[in-house]
């Protein structure tokens, strides 16, 4: 068998052009007849539903060519960031986005996001300089009295691999003011003292209206406000309905408590935020999970992507505002 022709016959290859899925129907389809663009991309992230641990981009899958398995070919830029261990600057071109930015330098949305301030409304425009990492990661500024070691635990990250990449002598070799490259590291974000009160009495067959106050009101979760499905009777939440893979936000800062692929009920992959004295959002039938469970999340940070997984047939986002075990309207607490 020549080494060219290996693998033609390989069940991995098998499974990569045999690929079958199914979904099973929860409402109608959402057909859209226009192109959306979104700063993130076309889509805000990668179609190809995969679930992924953490709030990296997806990880892009090797190439199929015909029955072999092949490398992913690394551009120029890819190939040079793989062996930068600085900083660089930016300038960002007409057509960029964050996502195809982060996917020249090979490293995560996130680490774009967090190093320059932005969030996953913020714009980018021609000629703006962006921060760009040698790394998927965060920097950290080295405060008066701080350790290595306590910086390394703040960030659960090995010491060791600090001292690395930072090219550092010892774990001692850090001074204040000195910015430091965390690899892998993510950007951590206070919670909120959520406060909930009662704002009207609600007729006697629906739970009591609740309003949530700490960092204000809710940010609407979706890039899209097409309202598929409205809170009602036998309807436990509001569904958005985008086109596959836009991007999902978190409606307000807390920790993730549920990031889970699946079934789960219906829900498919879905994730759920605590914000705090007992108020919850769920976000369900994500293609894409980028958070995990304990995670610290900020207010409009991305968290997955639109899909169809669960009892679905269409792209869309359930999403419930949950409080003190009861399931509420969320547009009194979205804008």
């Amino acid at each position: 068998m020549r080494k060219e022709n290996f693998g033609e016959t390989s069940i991995v290859a098998s499974l990569f052009i045999n690929e079958d899925l199914g979904v099973i129907a929860e409402e109608g389809p959402i057909s859209y007849s226009t192109k959306q663009t979104y700063y993130l991309g076309s889509t805000g992230v990668s179609i190809k539903p995969q679930i992924v641990a953490s709030d990296e981009e997806i990880i892009p899958s090797t190439i199929a060519g015909g029955s072999a398995i092949l490398s992913p070919i690394l551009s120029p830029m890819e190939a040079q960031s793989s062996t930068r261990d600085k900083a660089i600057s930016y300038a960002v071109e007409i057509g960029d986005t964050i996502s195809q930015i982060a996917a020249k330098f090979g490293i995560s949305v996130s680490s774009i996001l967090w190093e320059n301030n932005l969030t996953a409304y913020s714009l980018i425009r021609p000629g703006d300089t962006l921060t760009i990492l040698p790394t998927s990661g965060i920097t950290h500024k080295v405060l008066k009295g701080e350790t290595l070691s306590k910086i390394a635990a703040k960030y659960d990250i090995e010491l060791e691999k600090i001292v690395e990449f930072n090219k550092l002598a010892s774990a001692a070799d850090i001074t204040p003011g000195e910015t430091l490259i965390i690899p892998g590291g993510k950007k951590i974000y206070a919670q909120p003292a959520a406060t909930v009160r009662k704002s009207y009495t609600a007729p006697t067959n629906k739970p009591a209206i609740t309003s949530v106050s700490g960092s204000g009101k809710m940010v609407w979760p979706s890039a899209c406000r097409h309202i598929s499905q409205y809170y009602g009777w036998r309807h436990s939440g509001l569904d958005i309905a985008c086109p596959h893979g836009t991007g999902i936000y978190a409606a307000n800062s807390g920790r993730v408590i549920t990031a889970l692929g699946g079934w789960n009920g219906g829900y498919g992959n879905y994730v759920i935020i605590d914000h705090g004295s007992g108020v919850q959002t769920l976000y369900g039938h994500l293609s894409v999970i980028y958070v995990s469970k304990g995670e610290s999340i900020g207010r409009g940070q991305i968290i997955g992507a639109e899909g169809s997984t669960g009892r679905s047939t269409g792209p869309h986002l359930h999403f419930e505002v949950r409080s003190g075990g009861s399931r509420l309207n969320p547009l009194y607490y979205i804008k």
